[in-house]
């Protein structure tokens, strides 16, 4: 297999993209907004039950899984969605080679195939003391 034949970064971070929303439409939200340029934040801008969602996605490809790396950017959507009334979200996505014969090989992703997908869904990306209360309340009884 020849490196034309791989994905490159914004391929890989687009299909991510395109799958989160193909899931979140299943889940009834509906889809105001996608921005599939990594360095525009939010991704995804949704709406559900007269809320709006605010979607940070980030793919990689095994055996990474989608991160962020980065507390500024975490502050600067929260900020964001605060402003707008928005709840925001995470989706991390691991991609991988189902026809892979070896580890390396499930790293490769080529071009017009299919991929194994591992996505665990919508986190609420939440500021520190929101958690605090909801480990209070629901640990100690206060």
């Amino acid at each position: 297999m020849n490196n034309r034949e791989l994905m490159d970064f914004a391929e890989i971070h687009r299909f991510g993209v395109s799958f989160v929303c193909a899931q979140m439409t299943n889940e009834g939200y509906k889809i105001i907004s996608i921005n599939k340029d990594f360095s525009k934040n939010p991704q995804i801008i949704a709406k559900k039950d007269d809320s709006f969602s605010f979607v940070l996605v980030r793919t990689q490809v095994y055996p990474k899984k989608g991160k962020i790396r980065n507390d500024a950017l975490i502050h600067a959507l929260m900020a964001y969605g605060n402003k707008h009334r928005a709840v925001c979200y995470f989706a991390g996505i691991e991609l991988s080679n189902p026809k892979a014969k070896n580890e390396k090989q499930k790293g490769r992703l080529v071009k017009g195939s299919s991929f194994d997908v591992d996505y665990d869904g919508l986190w609420v990306i939440s500021p520190p003391d929101n958690i605090k209360v909801f480990h209070d309340v629901i640990i100690n009884g206060n």
